[in-house]
């Protein structure tokens, strides 16, 4: 008799002990549960990404319409685009040595969406022009966030894009060098002050680089790439340079993209469809 009255308060005890366990459980799988992110979270993201390919587009054929000037060494270090009411306009020069001037000696100027170079022209200033208000921020920005970024193995793109709040985002990417090969990673944006001087954030969007490539695509005979697919360990969202990726690779096809907890898919035109957990 005695024994069983041991035995029940034992099996009380573990009894409470198992609920308080079950009970610390719950608790966690609730804090580890991820929201998903809004719809309006998705066209941010769905927007700093078009605003970097149209950003990237104009910094291409704006350097191809320069090129032909053969730029006087020395006097151009730095490039930076700008949309303007009246189209995209790509500014040549380098700061000066007190860092409060630009000096263009070159821009690209849009003038038609067809023709050479994407209906960009080159023009040369003989006397450069000086800029102390949007350039001289912008390039500041980016050099404040290519320091920080540290030295690279490989090409980079770089890209100023002002904020709604008047700060700058700063984009730095990996660029294409093999001809039909796009790469997508080892990415960061920054969050610059107005002037250009201070970090204000740093996100890393990807780790490692993945290259895109049609042609390595294993795939039966006579059939076309319909998606690509990667995987993402950063965070929980798809970054803007993933929007980026599917808007200036080829072939076009849309990206799926698996994080911890979601699925999505980034459509041709840089929308993110939310497609559910996993």
């Amino acid at each position: 008799m005695e024994f069983k009255q041991i035995r029940s308060r034992r099996g009380d005890r573990f009894g409470r002990f198992a609920s308080t366990l079950l009970f610390l459980c719950a608790a966690s799988i609730a804090q580890a549960q991820v929201d998903r992110p809004t719809d309006s979270q998705l066209a941010d993201i769905t927007a700093r990404g078009r605003a970097l390919a149209a950003y990237d587009f104009a910094a291409w054929h704006g350097t191809d319409a320069v090129t032909p000037l053969k730029p006087t060494p020395g006097t151009v270090t730095r490039y930076i685009a700008r949309e303007t009411p009246k189209g995209w306009v790509v500014a040549f020069g380098r700061l000066t040595a007190s860092r409060d001037t630009f000096l263009i000696a070159y821009e690209a100027v849009r003038t038609t969406t067809t023709g050479e170079f994407e209906g960009f022209t080159g023009v040369s200033h003989p006397k450069p022009v000086v800029d102390t208000g949007y350039f001289v921020h912008a390039a500041r920005a980016i050099d404040t966030a290519t320091v920080e970024f540290g030295l690279v193995r490989r090409s980079y793109n770089v890209a100023a894009l002002p904020t709604s709040s008047g700060n700058w985002y700063v984009y730095l990417f990996p660029a294409p060098t093999i001809a039909g090969v796009w790469p997508l990673g080892a990415d960061a944006r920054y969050l610059i002050s107005a002037d250009g001087r201070t970090i204000l954030e740093r996100r890393r969007l990807h780790n490692s680089v993945i290259e895109f490539s049609a042609s390595r695509v294993q795939k039966p005979a006579g059939s076309t790439m319909q998606a690509g697919f990667h995987t993402a360990v950063v965070a929980e969202i798809p970054e803007d340079t993933d929007v980026y990726h599917v808007l200036t690779r080829t072939p076009k096809v849309p990206e799926y993209v698996a994080t911890d907890h979601f699925i999505y898919r980034i459509d041709t035109d840089g929308k993110i469809i939310f497609f559910g957990t996993h």
